[in-house]
């Protein structure tokens, strides 16, 4: 089992083969959670009928041809029959740790039984799921993403199945850390084999679906900026994003947002809660410019020392594409007219030139900000009764807790502090980014009308009655 699993991760690096076979969807057990996942994401892009084979089936750089492959599938399954045989003769089911995995690759699920996966198919989300994959498949093929060098069947497998992150970073080089943990920042868009770029293709779709253009954005600065088309900013903003598009849009809890005839879930609307957002020592900003892109009448104001040319790059690249959008009759007004850039330091933006306004309609963010920043971005949110969200990267052990010694791992250090800051300063939310894309991954976010309110209350429930 373990050089069957071997066999098709490593096919999953190879370049396309000339003939393609069917991908088996049953799965022999006794494999463990990370090889299963990494198994359902080869089947679910069908990126093994790129493996180490040549078109005639023959063996190619050491490993087995497809025949091989197929003798060796075809051995697994068998004795997983002869197992379930066997124990369905004593009576005793067959332990969940060897249950056979079935797979739905447009949904990107698993299922133990075979009977779980057809009810799964006949149900309301994965026609609806479907229905979505054909939409991808029609914009996919509008873009300028498509790659010659795959064929059109491989191309519509990739983008209409759900994107799965294990196994795109699967083969990607990581940063030199002790632990490997991280996509190295010199991965580009341009260097991504072409199976990648499309895998890349449906994340950015999926990112923000209310904005089809999103990856035609990143296809234009590609061919603009190309060195600033990193991968592990595109992946690392993409997720600090998708938090920060939860708390912005996070609002009371018990009011249920009506949108048309449907009732959104509770706390969730599609309008901001908030005025304007503030990006803290921001960097190259592209997390505040998602923020800006996805809510155009949301004011973000990205503040550092000095501007980046990234920055300028990721404007630039926004508004070529919907120039060109535009043109065609599918722009979207003026891009990013509510975004604008502010040089100076994090504790003069309240009192400095130029005052920025923060209140309780702003939304404090600072992402990987060092040292001190995160302490005073989350401090001046909390003196204005603004929201917050930050996601440290270095700590300071003495501005949280006051040891004598301290020792643990990077990662063991990093959680602890994270945990003191929480503390300290009353984090209501603790969320984590994927760990693989970057080590510095805990959120932390608190603040705004709902602690406010909550203290209120907290306060008048403790006070005696004679006083109410």
């Amino acid at each position: 089992a373990v050089s069957c699993s071997l066999l098709f991760l490593s096919a999953a690096l190879q370049p396309p083969a000339r003939r393609s076979r069917p991908v088996p969807t049953h799965r022999p057990g006794g494999w463990s959670a990370d090889r299963q996942r990494d198994y359902h994401a080869a089947v679910a892009h069908r990126v093994l009928t790129r493996g180490g084979h040549g078109g005639d089936g023959r063996a190619v750089a050491g490993l087995p041809g497809i025949e091989q492959l197929d003798t060796d599938y075809a051995g697994a399954a068998a004795a997983d029959d002869r197992r379930r045989e066997w124990q369905g003769r004593i009576g005793r089911d067959e332990p969940s740790s060897a249950a056979p995995l079935y797979s739905c690759a447009v949904c990107a699920l698993t299922f133990d039984r075979k009977k779980q996966l057809e009810e799964h198919l006949a149900g309301k989300k994965h026609r609806a799921a479907e229905a979505a994959a054909a939409g991808h498949w029609a914009a996919f093929q509008r873009s300028s993403w498509s790659e010659a060098s795959l064929a059109l069947d491989e191309q519509r497998a990739l983008v209409t199945c759900a994107f799965s992150l294990p196994a795109f970073l699967d083969g990607l080089p990581s940063r030199s850390r002790a632990d490997g943990s991280g996509v190295a920042p010199h991965v580009t868009i341009s260097s991504l084999a072409p199976h990648k770029r499309l895998m890349l293709w449906r994340y950015l779709r999926e990112l923000m679906p209310s904005r089809p253009l999103l990856p035609e954005v990143f296809a234009q600065l590609e061919r603009q900026h190309g060195r600033f088309a990193r991968v592990k900013e595109i992946l690392e903003s993409g997720q600090v994003f998708a938090e920060a598009e939860q708390a912005v849009l996070r609002s009371d809890p018990d009011a249920v947002v009506q949108r048309g005839k449907a009732a959104t879930r509770r706390g969730r609307s599609c309008s901001p809660s908030v005025q304007r957002a503030i990006d803290v020592a921001c960097g190259h900003g592209l997390v505040g410019l998602l923020l800006a892109y996805r809510f155009p009448a949301l004011s973000v104001v990205g503040v550092d020392r000095r501007q980046r040319p990234a920055y300028t790059a990721y404007v630039d690249a926004w508004r070529a594409t919907h120039r060109s959008a535009g043109a065609a009759g599918a722009g979207e007004g003026d891009v990013l007219g509510n975004a604008q850039f502010v040089e100076g330091e994090a504790a003069e933006l309240v009192s400095g030139e130029p005052r920025v306004r923060v209140d309780g309609e702003t939304f404090v963010l600072c992402v990987h900000g060092c040292n001190e920043v995160n302490v005073e971005a989350v401090e001046m949110a909390r003196e204005c009764g603004a929201s917050w969200m930050v996601v440290p990267c270095c700590l300071k052990t003495e501005l949280y807790v006051q040891l004598e010694s301290m020792r643990l791992t990077d990662a063991m250090q990093y959680a602890f502090l994270c945990g003191s800051m929480a503390k300290a300063y009353g984090a209501e939310r603790v969320a984590t980014l994927d760990a693989r894309v970057t080590p510095r991954s805990i959120v932390l976010s608190g603040g705004g009308r709902d602690q406010r309110e909550r203290a209120r209350e907290d306060r008048v429930a403790c006070e005696p009655l004679h006083t109410r």
